[in-house]
Protein backbone atom coordinates (compact mmCIF):
# COMPACT_ATOMS: atom_id res chain seq x y z
CA UNK A 1 0.00 0.00 0.00
CA UNK A 2 3.24 2.15 0.03
CA UNK A 3 4.83 1.93 -3.25
CA UNK A 4 6.63 5.23 -2.70
CA UNK A 5 8.76 3.79 0.16
CA UNK A 6 10.63 2.49 -2.73
CA UNK A 7 10.67 5.81 -4.67
CA UNK A 8 9.37 8.92 -3.34
CA UNK A 9 7.82 10.16 -7.45
CA UNK A 10 5.60 6.75 -6.81
CA UNK A 11 2.86 8.37 -5.40
CA UNK A 12 2.28 10.31 -8.64
CA UNK A 13 0.74 6.90 -9.79
CA UNK A 14 -1.11 6.34 -7.20
CA UNK A 15 -4.65 5.82 -7.89
CA UNK A 16 -6.25 8.09 -5.99
CA UNK A 17 -3.67 11.05 -7.28
CA UNK A 18 -4.26 9.68 -10.46
CA UNK A 19 -7.93 9.88 -10.95
CA UNK A 20 -7.75 13.78 -8.92
CA UNK A 21 -5.41 14.59 -11.93
CA UNK A 22 -8.15 13.43 -14.41
CA UNK A 23 -10.51 15.50 -12.56
CA UNK A 24 -11.73 18.74 -14.21
CA UNK A 25 -13.01 20.25 -11.38
CA UNK A 26 -11.63 19.49 -7.72
CA UNK A 27 -11.91 21.27 -4.72
CA UNK A 28 -9.74 20.75 -1.83
CA UNK A 29 -10.09 21.02 1.76
CA UNK A 30 -7.10 23.39 2.08
CA UNK A 31 -7.57 23.65 6.14
CA UNK A 32 -6.51 19.92 5.96
CA UNK A 33 -3.89 20.24 3.17
CA UNK A 34 -2.37 22.79 4.90
CA UNK A 35 -2.17 22.29 8.29
CA UNK A 36 1.07 22.53 10.19
CA UNK A 37 0.79 18.54 11.48
CA UNK A 38 2.09 18.32 15.11
CA UNK A 39 2.66 15.17 17.69
CA UNK A 40 -1.81 14.17 17.90
CA UNK A 41 -4.23 12.06 16.70
CA UNK A 42 -6.34 13.69 14.00
CA UNK A 43 -9.51 12.68 12.90
CA UNK A 44 -10.91 13.61 9.06
CA UNK A 45 -14.71 12.78 9.09
CA UNK A 46 -17.28 13.45 6.23
CA UNK A 47 -19.43 11.52 4.02
CA UNK A 48 -18.59 8.35 1.47
CA UNK A 49 -16.73 9.70 -1.37
CA UNK A 50 -16.23 13.15 -0.32
CA UNK A 51 -11.98 12.69 -1.05
CA UNK A 52 -10.89 11.45 2.70
CA UNK A 53 -8.34 8.97 1.63
CA UNK A 54 -7.54 11.21 -1.61
CA UNK A 55 -6.63 13.98 0.93
CA UNK A 56 -4.05 12.08 2.64
CA UNK A 57 -2.71 10.81 -0.88
CA UNK A 58 -2.34 14.08 -1.60
CA UNK A 59 -0.75 15.11 2.01
CA UNK A 60 2.00 12.45 1.02
CA UNK A 61 2.76 13.99 -2.81
CA UNK A 62 2.98 17.51 -1.19
CA UNK A 63 5.63 16.09 2.02
CA UNK A 64 7.36 13.19 0.55
CA UNK A 65 11.22 13.61 -0.12
CA UNK A 66 13.53 10.57 -1.92
CA UNK A 67 15.15 11.05 2.15
CA UNK A 68 11.81 11.04 4.13
CA UNK A 69 9.74 8.50 1.79
CA UNK A 70 9.37 5.51 4.65
CA UNK A 71 8.23 8.50 7.29
CA UNK A 72 4.69 8.09 5.34
CA UNK A 73 2.33 5.17 6.34
CA UNK A 74 -0.84 4.91 4.29
CA UNK A 75 -2.88 1.71 5.35
CA UNK A 76 -6.54 0.88 4.22
CA UNK A 77 -7.79 -0.48 7.36
CA UNK A 78 -11.04 -2.79 6.01
CA UNK A 79 -8.52 -5.87 5.63
CA UNK A 80 -7.64 -5.78 9.13
CA UNK A 81 -9.71 -8.00 11.56
CA UNK A 82 -8.46 -6.69 15.13
CA UNK A 83 -7.39 -4.24 16.91
CA UNK A 84 -4.09 -5.90 17.86
CA UNK A 85 -3.71 -6.14 14.02
CA UNK A 86 -3.53 -2.39 13.87
CA UNK A 87 -1.28 -1.93 16.87
CA UNK A 88 1.47 -5.22 15.42
CA UNK A 89 1.30 -2.73 11.99
CA UNK A 90 1.94 0.22 13.76
CA UNK A 91 4.93 -1.13 15.71
CA UNK A 92 5.97 -3.51 12.72
CA UNK A 93 6.57 -0.22 10.54
CA UNK A 94 8.02 1.85 13.39
CA UNK A 95 10.64 -0.49 14.15
CA UNK A 96 11.23 -1.36 10.38
CA UNK A 97 11.37 2.34 10.12
CA UNK A 98 12.90 3.92 12.18
CA UNK A 99 13.14 7.48 13.59
CA UNK A 100 14.43 10.02 10.87
CA UNK A 101 12.19 13.32 11.41
CA UNK A 102 8.19 13.51 12.48
CA UNK A 103 6.05 10.01 11.15
CA UNK A 104 2.79 10.35 10.10
CA UNK A 105 0.66 7.22 10.21
CA UNK A 106 -2.43 7.88 7.94
CA UNK A 107 -5.19 4.84 9.12
CA UNK A 108 -8.10 5.37 6.70
CA UNK A 109 -11.20 3.57 7.25
CA UNK A 110 -10.01 2.66 11.04
CA UNK A 111 -13.39 2.02 12.12
CA UNK A 112 -13.90 -1.14 9.91
CA UNK A 113 -12.13 -2.45 12.70
CA UNK A 114 -13.92 -3.44 15.90
CA UNK A 115 -12.65 -1.44 18.96
CA UNK A 116 -9.80 0.01 17.10
CA UNK A 117 -9.43 3.19 19.12
CA UNK A 118 -7.90 0.95 21.70
CA UNK A 119 -5.19 0.26 19.38
CA UNK A 120 -4.66 4.29 19.46
CA UNK A 121 -4.85 4.49 22.74
CA UNK A 122 -2.52 1.47 23.70
CA UNK A 123 0.12 2.61 20.85
CA UNK A 124 -0.04 6.81 22.55
CA UNK A 125 -0.19 5.33 25.92
CA UNK A 126 3.21 3.13 25.24
CA UNK A 127 4.78 6.43 23.86
CA UNK A 128 4.63 5.57 20.63
CA UNK A 129 3.26 9.15 19.92
CA UNK A 130 6.57 11.72 19.49
CA UNK A 131 7.17 12.99 16.50
CA UNK A 132 4.26 10.78 15.57
CA UNK A 133 1.12 12.05 13.44
CA UNK A 134 -1.78 9.87 13.26
CA UNK A 135 -4.86 10.67 11.38
CA UNK A 136 -7.67 8.82 11.24
CA UNK A 137 -10.63 8.53 9.08
CA UNK A 138 -13.42 6.26 8.66
CA UNK A 139 -16.57 5.37 6.85
CA UNK A 140 -18.59 5.72 10.36
CA UNK A 141 -18.96 9.10 11.27
CA UNK A 142 -20.11 9.04 14.70
CA UNK A 143 -18.01 6.42 15.44
CA UNK A 144 -15.40 7.93 14.19
CA UNK A 145 -16.39 11.00 16.37
CA UNK A 146 -16.75 8.98 19.29
CA UNK A 147 -13.06 8.35 19.12
CA UNK A 148 -11.60 11.73 20.06
CA UNK A 149 -13.64 11.36 22.86
CA UNK A 150 -12.05 7.94 24.03
CA UNK A 151 -8.45 9.47 24.08
CA UNK A 152 -8.83 12.25 26.35
CA UNK A 153 -5.69 13.85 27.26
CA UNK A 154 -4.19 11.66 24.36
CA UNK A 155 -4.96 13.47 21.34
CA UNK A 156 -1.87 15.83 21.78
CA UNK A 157 -2.40 18.98 19.10
CA UNK A 158 -4.88 16.62 17.24
CA UNK A 159 -7.86 17.92 16.13
CA UNK A 160 -10.91 17.16 14.00
CA UNK A 161 -11.15 18.06 10.48
CA UNK A 162 -14.95 17.96 8.76
CA UNK A 163 -15.27 17.22 4.85
CA UNK A 164 -18.47 18.55 3.65
CA UNK A 165 -20.05 18.27 0.21
CA UNK A 166 -19.32 21.85 -1.48
CA UNK A 167 -21.60 24.26 -1.67
CA UNK A 168 -23.93 25.17 -4.30
CA UNK A 169 -22.16 28.52 -4.85
CA UNK A 170 -18.36 26.68 -4.68
CA UNK A 171 -19.68 24.23 -7.11
CA UNK A 172 -21.13 26.57 -10.09
CA UNK A 173 -17.17 28.36 -9.43
CA UNK A 174 -15.59 25.02 -10.03
CA UNK A 175 -18.34 24.28 -13.42
CA UNK A 176 -17.89 28.06 -14.72
CA UNK A 177 -14.31 29.48 -13.10
CA UNK A 178 -14.50 32.31 -15.68
CA UNK A 179 -17.56 33.68 -15.09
Amino acid sequence: QNPWWEKAELIAEDYHVHQLLKTKAVFLNESFIKHPFEDGVYIVTGPRQIGKTTHLKLLIQRGITEKNRTNFLYFNCDILDTKKEIVELVETYLRTYPSRGRKFILLDEITAVPDSILAIKYLVDAGKNEKITYILTGRSTVNIKKTGEFLPGRRGKGKNFVFLPVSFADFINLQYPDQ
